[in-house]
Order: structure tokens, then sequence, then C-alpha cells
């Protein structure tokens, strides 16, 4: 019979019964992510730097990264992969009408109890619907298959979705995607991820990833959406 145990009960295990084969499992030890001194130099709130498994604990949770003294993007790393993870957040898009208070409220939202505060996008009503931003690819994992999506979510006050909205996105290598989604299907009060597009981090494709979400041929008034931003992840 063997017998999976944490380190610490190894020698309760033992003296209980000698003919149990016991095997300790250690958690494997993190290690830092690509890039992880410029994500310590680019974080919003001082880092703990006393040493490097406290630095690992910080990346793995999760951390705010500024530009010019404002929180933008947010990091991550992808506990399986160790391969690192962002979110261009709401406040970093360009959001047509976004600044007009009838057409888009701005709200404070945290995720988790171990989460930061950041703020997300609620459209209350528009029928031009236009979301752009970009993203420099620098601080990917090489080699690795990213997925790129949009963060949102349907709310219940949610109507006027009847047409497609357009998904594009276009790589520093030069190559353009695009596809429509019908993003009304979704469930309600839920946080999900519409496909933007995926690519392989390689020398041809360090720069900017453009990308966007519109709708405004329809001629539809829309609303009750929320935004979070736009993620960059390993592939599963």
């Amino acid at each position: 019979m063997v017998v999976f145990i944490k380190e610490e009960e190894w020698e309760r295990s033992e003296n209980e019964d000698n003919e149990l084969s016991v095997v300790v499992v250690k958690d494997k030890p993190r290690r830092p992510p690509h890039n992880y001194m410029g994500i310590v130099r680019d974080a919003f709130r001082p880092f703990d730097t006393s040493s490097l498994e406290k630095i690992c604990e910080q990346l793995y949770s999760g951390v705010l990264l500024r530009e010019k003294k404002q929180e933008r993007d947010k990091y991550w790393v992808d506990q399986e992969s160790n391969k690192n993870c962002f979110m261009v957040l709401a406040r970093d898009l360009a959001i047509t009408w976004g600044g007009d208070p009838e057409r888009w409220r701005w709200i404070d939202y945290i995720e988790s109890d171990d989460e930061e505060e950041i703020q997300v996008a609620v459209l209350l009503s528009v029928c031009w619907l236009e979301i752009k931003g970009k993203f420099p690819t620098i601080g990917l994992a090489p080699g690795t298959v990213y997925e790129v999506a949009f963060k949102v979510m349907m709310l219940d006050s949610s109507f006027g979705w009847s047409f497609p909205v357009k998904i594009s996105a276009t790589l520093p290598n030069g190559k353009k995607e695009e596809h429509e989604e019908f993003i009304g299907r979704y469930r309600k009060n839920e946080w999900v991820d519409i496909p933007i597009c995926e690519f392989t981090m390689s020398q041809e494709n360090v720069g900017e990833v453009a990308f966007s979400m519109d709708e405004h041929d329809g001629g539809k008034w829309k609303h009750g959406m929320a935004v979070m931003g736009v993620s960059f992840c390993p592939k599963k």
C-alpha cells in the first residue's frame, strides 16, 4: 500500500504502521517567470524583494502594472506553465463614448479578496460600439502560444445584441484576423472570454498587437455589458 502524505506527516505515519510505504509529496518550487525583474520594476505598488520566494509569491498572485503613475495592466503567472499572463485593463482601452456618463459608467471592482481594486466599464446605452487597444508583446514568454480575449460580462439589463459584433486583431508580423461573435448568447452575470486571436510568441511577433470590437451597422442601441479588459494567456 502506498500512502501520499505531506512532508511534516512523515514521522507520525511511519511510527503508526511500519508496513506502509510512505511517499513524501513536496510542493513544486516556484521559478521566476520570463522578464520578472521588469515586472517588479513596473509594479504599481512596492514589491517585497527580501527573497526570491517572496517575489514569486507576489508574481503568481498577480500585480497591477503602472504607466505614468496610473495602473494600466494586470499581470500574473499561469500556475501550470509558469508563463506570463497579462490583461490590458478597461481604463487603457480606447472606448468610443467612454467618457460620457450617459453612455458608459466606470465602477470599482475587486474580483476576489486577495486582488487589488480595478475599474471596469459598464455599457449603459450606445448605438455605435467601438473598443480598441494595443499591447506590446515583449513581456510574453518566447515560444509560447498565446490566446487573446476580451473579458466581458453580459448583465441582466443587456439587450440590443441581435447583431454580431466584429472582432479583429493585427499581429506584429502583419497577419490580420477577423471574425464575428454573437455575444448576446452568453450567460448573464458571469465573466466570459470572447476570443480575439491566438499566436506564437516568436521573433516575428515582437512588437504590438492591435485589437478591436465594434458594431455599428445594425443600427440598434445596445445596453448592459461590462468590460474588464483584454487578456493574453498561454493556450491550455
